[in-house]
């Protein structure tokens, strides 16, 4: 990761578990932040807001990440780099943020506003 693309902060689902499958939330603000999601514990909700945010996902490849992701705008098109770095482009091919979902066995991931998802 270059230092022009390093989030201010980390938000570690792995810190913030919760027992019994309970949900958990991550609302990481108006920079540039990153939200490492490990797909075990349930269902949890990744609310991007204003900044580059970036979902980090160390547990999944790219066959992986295309079987369980679901973009709530079909119009949207993702594009992963050599680097395991994926966006969203509209059909104009302009970056856009997006809205979805990922389910990973019995987890599942709920995010809006995500621009990046950083994979492995």
């Amino acid at each position: 990761m270059t230092e022009q693309n390093k989030p201010n902060h980390i938000h570690n689902d792995a810190c913030g578990t919760n027992p019994g499958g309970a949900e958990d939330l991550a609302f990481p603000g108006a920079v540039q932040n990153g939200f490492i999601w490990m797909p075990a514990d349930g269902s949890d909700h990744f609310y991007a807001e204003a900044g580059q945010d970036t979902l980090y996902l160390p547990t999944l490849d790219a066959t992986r990440l295309r079987d369980s992701l679901t973009l709530y705008d079909a119009d949207l098109a993702m594009r992963i780099n050599l680097q395991g770095r994926a966006q969203f482009f509209d059909e104009g091919g302009l970056p856009r943020a997006s809205g979805g979902e990922l389910r990973v066995g019995a987890a599942k991931l709920i995010f809006f506003g995500l621009r990046a998802i950083q994979l492995g």
